[in-house]
């Protein structure tokens, strides 16, 4: 009985210091960025697009018969009206 507890003992403590050495070398690998001035951003015409596109109900179903097509159009309607820079950075496939 001793023989097991010394031995998870010594499992509980290798963890222990295998945890602290990791805690101790571990560096952020965060990249860094630079900070852009100038941008403004109407908040109240960014929450209303955000609040539109939450509804829109994009589901997609393991089922192809389960597919509603119709939100998904809505969504590409209001990315190419609410973020044209975006628009024009996606690549359209077959439209």
């Amino acid at each position: 009985m001793k023989k097991v507890l010394i031995i998870i003992l010594g499992i509980v403590g290798a963890l222990f210091i295998t945890i602290i050495v990791n805690t101790i070398r571990f560096s952020s690998k965060q990249v860094s960025v630079e900070f852009i001035e100038g941008i403004e951003i109407d908040k109240n015409k960014a929450i209303q697009r955000l609040s539109l596109a939450v509804k829109l109900k994009t589901i997609s179903h393991q089922k192809a018969e389960d597919f509603v097509a119709k939100p998904f159009v809505q969504m590409i309607d209001l990315i190419s009206k609410g973020y044209p820079l975006v628009e024009s950075k996606i690549v359209n496939n077959g439209q």
